[in-house]
């Protein structure tokens, strides 16, 4: 798995699905045999505020906590694979704790949040989160939105759209692919208007993303209309010009 596609997995967690803080649900849906073993078993849903919203959420909704999110997602949760648990196969090289994470980034482990890459696991004492890019991670926490989000690393930049924290360390866990993307110094930026085979280009890799366009090498409304949602999804800035940030998030 690349960083960007954990990464990609991750978000949609977080704003596409219906999620709620479970201690030690690995990303399972919360129907009812699934609410009964974890509250029996894990003493934290059993809470006064915890145990009901879970006995109230639906039997589409995400469980998780903040490692065990992650470890879903490494060992193969996908949203169209039917069951409660999402095609997630346990590997128990992945059971860890958020310290036991952190150590089996290695030496890549730091403090200094200059140079950190996508994908990358973000650590707290007792807590653990991903970064996604754009000074942004994704979380699990009872915190906040309650449930899988996307927040703010006020080790980046303090941001007033999203909730935060900092966070003390971060690392590339050793299952995944960084793999960083470089774009040509000639990269086409396209615009509305603009007509071409790098438009054409531009439209095909939009189809592959769930866009419906004719390939026509015409940069029109319903071009720039995929553009925008396409960057409004992926968290880029809504401009509906491609640049290197929004061909980078097409071209894996």
């Amino acid at each position: 798995m690349t960083n960007r596609e954990f990464a990609d997995m991750l978000i949609h967690l977080a704003t596409k699905e219906k999620t709620l803080y479970v201690n030690g649900c690995y990303g399972k849906r919360l129907t009812e045999p699934q609410k009964q073993y974890y509250i029996n078993n894990y003493s934290y849903n059993r809470g006064l505020l915890r145990k009901p919203k879970i006995l109230k959420a639906s039997n589409e909704t995400v469980g998780g906590d903040c490692i065990c999110i992650i470890k879903a997602v490494l060992d193969g949760w996908n949203p169209t694979t039917p069951g409660d648990s999402c095609g997630v196969v346990y590997n128990p090289k992945h059971d860890l704790t958020e310290k036991g994470l952190l150590d089996a980034c290695g030496a890549s482990v730091s403090s200094d949040f200059n140079n950190i890459e996508v994908g990358e696991f973000l650590y707290l004492p007792g807590h653990g989160g991903v970064y996604i890019g754009d000074g942004l991670a994704v979380e699990c926490t009872p915190s906040w939105k309650d449930g899988v989000q996307i927040t703010a690393v006020h080790n980046i930049a303090k941001r007033s759209d999203y909730d935060g924290r900092k966070w003390d360390k971060h690392g590339k866990l050793p299952w995944i692919d960084y793999l960083r993307q470089y774009m040509k110094a000639d990269v086409p930026i396209l615009q509305y208007g603009m007509t071409g085979n790098d438009v054409k280009r531009l439209q095909t890799l939009l189809n592959l993303r769930g866009a419906s366009l004719e390939i026509d090498g015409s940069f029109g409304p319903a071009t720039l209309e995929a553009v925008k949602n396409f960057q409004k999804d992926y968290l880029l800035d809504v401009d509906g010009s491609v640049g290197g940030a929004t061909w980078s998030r097409l071209i894996k």
